[in-house]
């Protein structure tokens, strides 16, 4: 089960924002930000963390220095929710990089991402899910969670939750991503 990142006890408060920007409808693919919370940054640029955790985006949670089309619609969608009120962004964020913003649900709905329909409900906790966790929890069938998440006091990078990827070729790790991310309507 996804588990959430909350405050360090050390961490002076800081006043969150979702990870949404002024891209928000048409959000960048290269945009190696796009899906980590403000305060997650804030605390890895504190650390002197900032270019590990931007490396281990590209590297990892990223495929080809870019975010793919079902985790673009996933972040617009999002957008679209916390514009009605429906979902907001509450002060956590997700232990795996690239450290999502959380999101509580204020009312039941759904999200639909390249035509699959994801229904949530009241007081549900909706976060961005990167392709190796969808690939490491077969559950997962898009790019996100939906549901409530356990605590965590500790964060990691993607390379350390998922080490496996590390030793992987190009078209091993190609081929792990296309697995992950292919809709599930589709496959044979």
């Amino acid at each position: 089960m996804f588990q959430v990142r909350t405050f360090l006890a050390d961490t002076p408060f800081v006043f969150p924002l979702e990870d949404t920007d002024a891209e928000r409808f048409s959000p960048p693919s290269t945009n190696v930000w796009l899906f980590t919370d403000p305060l997650a940054k804030t605390i890895y640029a504190k650390k002197g963390e900032l270019s590990a955790l931007e490396q281990d985006i590209r590297t990892f949670a990223m495929f080809q220095d870019e975010w793919g089309p079902d985790e673009l619609e996933f972040k617009r969608e999002i957008d679209v929710l916390c514009d009605a009120k429906l979902v907001l962004p509450e002060i956590t964020f997700g232990n795996i990089s690239p450290h999502p913003t959380i999101y509580k649900a204020l009312g039941a709905g759904k999200i639909e991402i390249c035509g699959e329909k994801y229904h949530f409900r009241v007081g549900d906790e909706i976060a961005f899910a990167s392709w190796p966790e969808r690939l490491s929890h077969p559950g997962v069938s898009g790019p996100l969670h939906i549901g409530r998440f356990d605590t965590s006091e500790s964060v990691c990078l993607c390379s350390q939750a998922y080490p496996q990827l590390t030793g992987l070729t190009d078209k091993e790790f190609e081929v792990l991503h296309q697995i992950a991310c292919y809709p599930k309507n589709h496959r044979g």
